[in-house]
């Protein structure tokens, strides 16, 4: 009976979430209003939860706070500061400023639910992210965020115990990892709406060494960019760390963009701009200049970078000196990372140019780079077509194009090698209650892009063919379905396949919001993917199909207390029939006479291997975020408190603990721990002045 306990609980849990969707559904839909976020906090956590499984991209919700902290101001933004909202695209955009050039002003953000195409979910959705205005966030004065502007100095640290093997050294055998097990982060920024931005940073992770070793002048990584806005025909001068993107990623694409995830209309990409760097991700970025400039309906951004940057360097039989592949990791930690950190030189510079008008939009976009020494990946067979060399280019035609409900999109591409990369894709408003979006794209396999970012089923854009579509559905008020299917297929061997093949995602998700302060849905993911298996000497693909289904329920108490409930399975179908569950249980509590917030979750798991893995966003702390990974059998819980000691002063604290029952040791490696429980605490402060 032991081992059928798990399987009631998830049956009893389950049951509990679905009788909670009947309960609150029981008056019709149309008189209660769409879906309603009571801070950004809950917002975010929303938003990194629609992002399917793995983790959230940190970057996406980075930005996302960014944003918030400097909105866009609605009645003087133009198309392309409209489009740095992420879940605007070019129809909704335009929409806005049509709307705009009728009416002259908006008076209220909620004005925003009357123009065409964007309705009540939508504008909740951005009104985090605009400003009529009068306030250029939820505190502090735009007046003086324009003339005096706003300093920020945020600080955090982490530490996990018990420390991990890398941190304990063998008999004579000294640690694997240099540094001690603490992770450090600080930031400084200063930002003057429409004039000047300026921040510094440095980051420390764990076992990372500080202020000894090779960072004997502190920090492992360092970032920091200064960006002056200007008026006339330049626009923006950027110094320092900047990021790019342009047309639908395929020539570069920095950051991020949603995808595949539970947000269907997002399949299309719509920013082409340059944009001051000020992330933890130490890989991501350019460094060096970058110049913005317009006239009339022309905009033109170059830029120019030189960095150093991680590689794998070896040398050859006459004792030449190449590098196989990029590091990405960003971690420096033991004697083979620290060898590979800025051992290579990683020269970039490009252009973008866009031409507006009212219905179109075009866009050509070219990058050269070169290495310090040349790369030779490898003679394995699925490396026949990878980059070679010290030199590649890229160049790419773009274009937006928006007829009546419509927008059409594309790029085509060219790498120095020849190879060949096109997207097209179409968005469309079919009715007020059903939008609809399709796409195809073809990467040739020998197409290089090392900075694209394109909508794919890989991570890299090449050798990869695919149809995209979704559909999202609005039946009733406070009901929406939504559901895309992407069928995809490489037509040479990858890394993970043993010849040619083809694979699937699918998702269905009905959200429900029956009352304004009750919301919930239910979500099932399948995907088919292709992996390479031997028996014996031969080596071949084997088709893995898994299934995920997740019931999601969330009630809000008198703006105080918010109740969240989430049953979750997952279980490889084919080739075998295991299972795994997750429990999740979280109270948050928001007072709104009192300066703290606190949210406690209680999660039980059973997942019997890393394949049947599910994932969990945690709400973390400012500019931080996590997705917890759950296999194994054990349970997790967390306590995270918010307080704003004075004015401009705020600390976050946050402290976990994992348990995992009947096993001697987590994990392997030198990240391998002892016993049976793990606990982490995070600390942040930050001071706005």
């Amino acid at each position: 009976m032991a081992t059928r306990h798990p399987h009631y609980l998830f049956a009893i849990h389950g049951l509990i979430c679905f009788i909670l969707l009947l309960t609150f559904s029981q008056r019709a839909f149309s008189q209660h209003p769409a879906a309603y976020y009571r801070t950004f906090e809950e917002f975010l956590e929303v938003m990194a939860e629609k992002q399917g499984d793995g983790e959230a991209d940190a970057s996406f919700l980075e930005d996302l706070q960014e944003l918030h902290q400097n909105p866009v101001l609605i009645n003087e933004a133009e198309l392309e500061e409209l489009l740095r909202i992420p879940f605007l695209n070019e129809v909704t955009a335009s929409s806005i400023l049509e709307w705009r050039r009728r009416y002259k002003l908006f008076y209220s953000v909620f004005e925003l639910a009357s123009v065409p195409g964007i309705g009540r979910e939508l504008a909740e959705k951005i009104s985090w992210f605009i400003s009529t205005g009068e306030g250029w966030s939820s505190s502090g004065s735009d007046t003086l965020h324009r003339r005096r502007g706003i300093h920020e100095l945020l600080s955090r640290s982490r530490i996990t115990f018990p420390y991990a093997r890398g941190f304990r050294g063998e008999g004579e055998k000294p640690p694997a990892y240099a540094g001690n097990p603490l992770s450090l982060y600080t930031k400084y920024s200063y930002e003057q709406r429409s004039f000047l931005s300026v921040t510094f940073q440095g980051d420390k992770d764990p076992g990372e060494t500080f202020f000894k070793g090779t960072n004997r002048i502190g920090f492992d990584y360092y970032s920091g960019h200064a960006s002056l806005e200007l008026k006339g025909i330049i626009r923006r001068v950027t110094v320092g760390d900047f990021t790019v993107r342009s047309g639908q990623g395929l020539v570069c694409w920095q950051g991020f963009s949603m995808g595949k995830s539970a947000e269907v209309m997002q399949a299309s990409r719509n920013m082409t701009l340059i944009k001051p760097y000020a992330s933890s991700d130490e890989t991501r970025f350019f460094r060096g200049v970058a110049v913005s400039g317009r006239y009339n309906n022309l905009a033109a951004h170059l830029y120019l970078s030189s960095r150093r940057t991680d590689g794998n360097i070896t040398e050859d039989d006459n004792g030449v000196r190449k590098f196989t592949s990029l590091q990405t990791s960003g971690y420096h930690r033991t004697a083979s990372e620290m060898e590979d950190k800025k051992s290579l030189r990683h020269n970039t510079a490009g252009f973008l140019l866009t031409l507006y008008n009212s219905k179109v939009k075009t866009g050509l976009n070219g990058l050269v780079e070169s290495f310090g020494v040349p790369c030779d990946p490898g003679t394995q067979l699925y490396e026949q077509f990878y980059f070679r060399g010290r030199v590649n280019f890229n160049l790419s035609a773009d274009y937006h194009f928006i007829t009546g409900r419509y927008h059409l999109f594309g790029e085509a591409a060219v790498s120095r090698s020849g190879g060949l990369a096109f997207v097209q894709g179409v968005e469309a408003d079919l009715h007020d209650q059903l939008k609809a979006t399709f796409l195809f794209r073809s990467y040739g396999k020998k197409y290089h892009a090392t900075w694209a970012g394109a909508f794919g089923a890989g991570s890299a854009a090449n050798n990869e063919t695919g149809w995209y579509a979704g559909l999202r559905f609005l039946p009733a008020a406070g009901i929406t379905l939504s559901a895309w299917a992407d069928w995809f297929s490489f037509p040479w061997i990858k890394y993970g396949t043993a010849a040619p093949a083809r694979g699937h995602d699918i998702l269905l998700q009905a959200d429900f919001t029956p009352r304004r302060r009750f919301s919930g849905y239910i979500r099932y993911k399948t995907s088919l993917t292709p992996e390479k298996e031997t028996s014996g000497k031969i080596y071949e693909n084997r088709e893995t199909t898994a299934g995920n289904l997740r019931m999601h329920t969330k009630l809000d108490i008198r703006n105080l207390l918010s109740f969240t409930w989430r049953t979750e399975w997952s279980g490889l179908t084919k080739p075998s029939s295991g299972k795994g569950m997750l429990l999740l249980q979280e109270i948050s509590w928001t007072p709104e006479k009192l300066p703290v917030s606190a949210s406690l979750r209680i999660s039980g798991f059973w997942i019997p291997t890393w394949e049947k893995r599910i994932y969990a966003y945690e709400n973390d702390l400012l500019y931080s975020f996590s997705t917890f990974s759950f296999y194994g059998k054990g349970f997790r819980s967390y306590l995270r408190l918010k307080a704003d000691l004075l004015k401009n002063l705020a600390l976050w604290f946050k402290t976990g603990l994992t348990w995992y029952p009947g096993v001697e040791k987590t994990g392997s490696g030198t990240a391998e721990k002892p016993g049976n429980i793990i606990r982490d605490v995070k600390i942040q402060i930050r001071y706005r002045f």
